[in-house]
């Protein structure tokens, strides 16, 4: 995640706004994942290294990525998940995971993606 995140600690609620501000029309299926996944796995906190937003329950399993186009959450979701796209890195990005599940509509947001953030949790859990 260091290399995602550049080496920036994780900071604060307003940080974590900010970089939901940055989905502007997605910004409210952004907020539903997020309740989502803390429905899921309840003891998950949201920080912010940007331009991730980290999940972590002690430890990290999971990183979202806004933009007004989509969201993409980054994860170990394990071999054979259906939704899991191989997460591609560009010039100015490194994924923190080596997957990644794209999000632009609230209907996606159902129990087997949460069933894959749940199993994305046990495997950072070790």
């Amino acid at each position: 995640l260091a290399a995602a995140a550049k080496g920036s600690a994780p900071s604060a609620d307003s940080d974590v706004a900010t970089l939901l501000a940055a989905a502007k029309g997605l910004r409210p299926l952004a907020e539903v994942l997020i309740s989502e996944i803390r429905r899921t796995v309840r003891d998950t906190e949201i920080t912010a290294a940007p331009p991730l937003i980290l999940l972590s329950a002690p430890r990290r399993y999971a990183a979202l990525l806004t933009s007004a186009k989509e969201l993409k959450l980054f994860a170990d979701f394990g071999s054979g998940a259906p939704r899991a796209k191989r997460a591609e890195a560009t010039k100015t990005f490194t994924p923190p995971y080596a997957q990644a599940i794209l999000l632009n509509d609230v209907r996606q947001i159902d129990a087997d993606l949460m069933a894959l953030i749940a199993s994305a949790h046990q495997r950072a859990a070790g």
